[in-house]
């Protein structure tokens, strides 16, 4: 059955698969054989984003985590904030699930710093150009830096997607020999550096060569940056509060009434 499920292209797939996934998914009752969660585990590509009660079955005296929402690779690339939500489960013996899609925005993307820039000849010649005098501040220091070098970064990163572009339109130059060398070292060198860039993001080392790779570790990296977010959080009352807006409002009320909105020098 597990064979025949994997053979589907998009894949949303909710419900109680009277299985479990994890040797903790079972609090009570028998001990958890590993053949009791091979099959799934061997199945399963990713679970949806989950929120509310860790058991989502009990008898009042086994609880189990059987009821799950899974998606395979495909439809993972497209789910971006969806969650799932276990409800109270009140009078049945299973708790409800809610398939939550969140309308907010996504949050700003961060600057981060990436190793394969380091290839690029230009580099350190552009970091150099936008170092700023020594102050007395090196956080202020750093921090124009950084402001300064992104545009020039994020141009670099440009040209080295054109070139890319005229590779795959015509990637060995028949007119010289010497045009072809080049052609294909340049593309080695942006090919390197793609990989170099997914490495970094996915935080896994045995990335590849090859289209199912550069899928399965593009999703990996975009797991890790939804697990960053936060959506909902309670605040000092213990209200649950929803949206990437509310929850940066209340966050900071937090901190301010915490740390004070004053800059102090010293």
């Amino acid at each position: 059955m597990w064979e025949e499920l994997k053979a589907i292209s998009h894949q949303c797939i909710l419900g109680d698969f009277n299985v479990l996934l994890y040797k903790e998914d079972r609090r009570g009752g028998n001990d958890i054989q590993d053949t009791e969660i091979r099959e799934m585990a061997e199945f399963i590509k990713y679970e949806l984003r989950w929120n509310g009660a860790y058991y989502s079955w009990t008898n009042k005296t086994v609880w189990s985590r059987i009821d799950r929402t899974l998606v395979n690779i495909h439809c993972y690339e497209i789910s971006d904030f969806t969650q799932n939500h276990y409800l109270a489960n009140v009078l049945s013996d299973h708790s409800p699930m809610l398939i939550q899609l969140p309308p907010s925005a996504k949050p700003k993307k961060k600057f981060l710093f990436c190793e394969m820039w380091c290839k690029h000849p230009d580099f350190t010649k552009l970091v150099d150009s936008v170092i700023p005098p020594n102050t007395n501040n090196p956080l202020n220091q750093l921090r124009t830096a950084m402001n300064k070098l992104k545009p020039l970064l994020e141009l670099a990163r440009g040209e080295l997607t054109k070139i890319q572009q005229l590779l795959q339109e015509d990637p060995l130059n028949s007119r010289t020999i010497q045009a072809g060398k080049e052609a294909r070292s340049r593309y080695i060198t942006i090919l390197s550096s793609s990989m170099a860039l997914m490495k970094q993001q996915c935080k896994i080392e045995w990335i590849s060569y090859g289209d199912d790779n550069t899928r399965t570790f593009f999703a990996k990296a975009k797991q890790r940056k939804l697990a960053s977010y936060i959506y909902q959080i309670k605040d000092e009352k213990g209200n649950l509060v929803e949206g990437f807006d509310k929850v940066e409002q209340t966050m900071m009320s937090y901190y301010n009434a915490l740390l004070g909105e004053q800059f102090i020098t010293r």
